[in-house]
């Protein structure tokens, strides 16, 4: 079954693979390597359509912008004295 990754998303995008999907499919298995399945992708980390993981994606960047902005303006209120 095709499906897109989405847990590295931020750093490397979307990847798109072939994978096995098990336990009432929240667990897919992808990237064969000498008859064995070599990674695995949790709940969120996967989605079954690519408007899905474009979404879910979407909702990291946000988060990680937001949470970027509130670093950001930690650093500006610090001073040394």
């Amino acid at each position: 079954m095709k499906i897109w990754i989405t847990r590295y998303a931020l750093t490397s995008g979307i990847e798109e693979v072939e994978a096995e999907l098990s336990h009432n499919d929240t667990m897919a298995t992808y990237g064969k390597e000498n008859g064995a399945y070599t990674q695995y992708a949790h709940n969120n980390d996967f989605h079954k359509t690519k408007e899905a993981a474009i979404l879910w994606a979407e909702k990291m960047r946000l988060k990680k912008i937001a949470s970027l902005q509130t670093s950001i303006e930690k650093m500006q209120m610090l001073r040394f004295e």
